[in-house]
């Protein structure tokens, strides 16, 4: 009964992380060599860790640290919108595609036949406090459309990807960032061989 309960737990906690094909499918993806990579930030929260929002966090590190610390994690926040990190993702999408055999390829192809959105809804950066450390994590969908059409092809749920506590706060980001090029590029190139 032991082992059974103990193997129930764990499915439970797998199966609330990874990646899932929510809606439609990727097979129109078999033949082309190229899709359009874009971010979406119109809706994402950043947070520090799940017990407490962005802004109490802010509030409680001004007051430890100072005004300076605020504008500069504002400044962090604008570059993580405006691309900082799109490199990294784009990077290892195609790392993985490439090690499984695709022949399709992501970046800024704007005449690609195929466009792939990455819809930001959470962006966690975690905690370095050592054994007590938060990993980050990002919460994303994704939406895969003829270039230049509303219709969704497929919709690609990416439930909590996490990066590395151990490192200062753009490079806890900047890993999760890469971790979901990764397990993106793994999934596609699973649906579309």
């Amino acid at each position: 009964m032991k082992k059974f309960i103990l193997l129930l737990i764990t499915f439970c906690f797998l199966s609330s992380y990874g990646q899932k094909l929510v809606e439609g499918n990727l097979n129109v993806l078999k033949n082309e060599k190229i899709i359009n990579v874009v971010f979406d930030y119109s809706n994402v929260a950043f947070r520090f860790d799940d017990s407490e929002e962005e802004k109490r966090y802010v509030d409680r590190k001004v007051i430890e640290e100072g005004e300076e610390w605020k504008i500069g994690w504002e400044a962090i926040k604008a570059a993580i919108k405006t691309g900082l990190l799109h490199p990294e993702f784009v990077k290892e999408f195609n790392l993985e595609l490439f090690d499984n055999n695709c022949e399709l390829k992501g970046g800024n192809y704007e005449t690609a036949n195929y466009t792939m959105t990455v819809v930001m809804n959470v962006i966690c950066s975690g905690k370095n406090a050592g054994p007590f450390s938060d990993d980050p994590y990002i919460e994303a969908y994704v939406l895969v459309k003829k270039t230049g059409s509303n219709e969704v092809i497929a919709k690609i749920e990416m439930k909590r990807v996490t990066g590395n506590s151990f490192s200062d706060l753009t490079g806890r980001i900047e890993i999760a960032y890469e971790n979901l090029g990764e397990e993106l590029g793994e999934f596609f190139a699973k649906k579309i061989k």
